[in-house]
């Protein structure tokens, strides 16, 4: 077969296979029932160890605000965790969590519309699911976490997402605040104020 054949076949079998790798959680995320997600979801986060902040009137105006963002807001479960970091994150089965430290920076509901619709984004087009399958692998989603569950949870609240990912939760975004005729000028600002503590913190 020679040598120069052997070593560009073995390099070509290599390069379809790493496509393929990286191409499975974009084919296999959306086949994966929500229900199952849900599960992991509630096995993950729980309560966020008790976190979780809960007043009514605070829980009742995050609950107006999805409401605005989404059209089916009763498959999302948005909280805010009582805990001073600059973030908010999408975690499986349709969890969103908004941290104290990025809502006690905002001066209005509008600064955090836009930060909130994007991560309803992430959540609908199932990026949270592409994450979880890319870092964790499929035998995590179909077997469970075997009491790794914390170390799981942590890896995810550091997932960065693919660049295409980041642009669908933007567009998303976007479109979620033109429905709700919500402008985007006020996160634009909010996030010029958080430039600062992005530098700092290297959060959010």
């Amino acid at each position: 077969f020679g040598l120069w054949p052997a070593a560009g076949t073995l390099l070509a079998i290599s390069a379809v296979a790493v496509f393929v790798v990286l191409q499975i959680p974009s084919v296999l995320a959306p086949i994966v029932p929500m229900s199952w997600e849900k599960k992991l979801g509630d096995a993950l986060v729980g309560d966020f160890g008790g976190r979780f902040c809960d007043t009514a009137q605070g829980k009742a105006a995050l609950a107006k605000l999805t409401r605005s963002l989404d059209d089916n807001p009763q498959d999302l479960q948005v909280e805010v965790a009582n805990i001073d970091m600059l973030n908010a994150v999408a975690l499986p089965g349709g969890k969103v969590l908004l941290f104290q430290g990025l809502l006690s920076q905002a001066k209005s509901p509008d600064e955090v519309a836009g930060v909130l619709a994007h991560e309803i984004g992430h959540v609908r087009e199932r990026h949270v699911m592409q994450g979880l399958l890319r870092q964790m692998g499929l035998a995590v989603v179909l077997g469970g976490f075997d009491g790794s569950g914390g170390s799981t949870l942590n890896s995810l609240l550091s997932t960065t997402y693919t660049r295409d990912s980041e642009r669908e939760a933007d567009e998303h975004s976007l479109a979620a605040m033109k429905r709700s005729e919500i402008s985007p000028v006020g996160t634009a600002d909010f996030f010029r104020r958080l430039e600062g503590e992005l530098d700092r913190t290297g959060e959010f």
